[in-house]
């Protein structure tokens, strides 16, 4: 896959998420490696109202 970066929140009943290598580095230490894999709603939180909505398409 050729992408500066990318994470997928995999519609379903628990949105699983993935991301790259260069979207790490984005989501910073706070958040990585513990969100590869975990739930959306869980990681997200704080905003998931705003982008669960984008993630249920």
């Amino acid at each position: 896959m050729d992408a500066r970066t990318i994470c997928h929140n995999r519609p379903s009943p628990l949105p699983v998420q993935f991301y790259n290598d260069a979207y790490r580095r984005t989501i910073g230490f706070e958040r990585h490696p513990s969100a590869l894999g975990q739930d959306g709603r869980a990681c997200w939180d704080e905003i998931w109202h705003i982008i669960g909505r984008r993630s249920s398409r």
